[in-house]
């Protein structure tokens, strides 16, 4: 858990490549239904790109068929649930296949949020969606071509990172973090806190020694 720009989509990335997991993105998985020119992928286009919320039922039929497909034995949730009706429905459908379940919320500033959304370019192909900086800072700075590392397809802005809209996306991100960390409260859940502002390599490191 953590709001847009705490690197949990980086961070799952890389643990797809490190360990024997799979990630399943729903920022990911939307935006690749949003290229797809149907109907459904239309309306997920419009609401992704006016920074507004993905109604829980078509968030839920997507992550449905991704799970049905899942080989890995470890699954990384990397922004799923986003709601308390979506926290939910995944509580019950882990308790009832007896799933090791654990929550990692990563906490970070907003200013720190901004400033790193502000600066964020993602890959262009829709089978990729790697995650690069303009920041010298950042562990993952784009280069000078604008290219992907892994793929070299052109690294663009995403519409959903303008300012206006991250600030947006920040409110209805807080606002229904307090109803899901309540319902976990209610069926005793831990959560785990961790500082997302650390370096990217210290905060790998973290994680690992939690999921082991």
């Amino acid at each position: 858990m953590g709001p847009p720009g705490s690197g949990k989509g980086s961070l799952s990335s890389y643990f797809t490549q490190h360990k024997n997991c799979f990630q399943l993105s729903t920022g990911n998985l939307c935006r690749k239904y949003a290229s797809s020119k149907t109907r459904l992928g239309k309306e997920i286009d419009f609401l992704l790109k006016s920074g507004k919320l993905i109604p829980d039922d078509l968030i839920l039929d997507m992550v449905k068929e991704e799970l049905e497909v899942v080989s890995e034995e470890s699954l990384i949730l990397d922004g799923f649930p986003r709601t308390e009706n979506q926290a939910k429905i995944l509580h019950d459908f882990l308790k009832q296949r007896d799933f090791n379940f654990n929550i990692i919320k990563f906490e970070i500033s907003e200013d720190l949020v901004i400033r790193r959304l502000s600066n964020r370019l993602v890959c262009t192909s829709k089978d990729c969606q790697a995650v690069y900086s303009t920041l010298k800072d950042s562990s993952f700075q784009a280069n000078k071509e604008n290219r992907c590392a892994k793929c070299t397809s052109i690294l663009e802005k995403r519409s959903d990172d303008k300012l206006s809209v991250v600030k947006k996306r920040l409110q209805d991100y807080l606002q229904t973090e307090k109803d899901i960390l309540n319902f976990y409260s209610t069926v005793g859940q831990p959560i785990v806190n961790l500082d997302a502002s650390k370096p990217f390599s210290g905060l790998f490191e973290e994680v690992k020694k939690l999921i082991k």
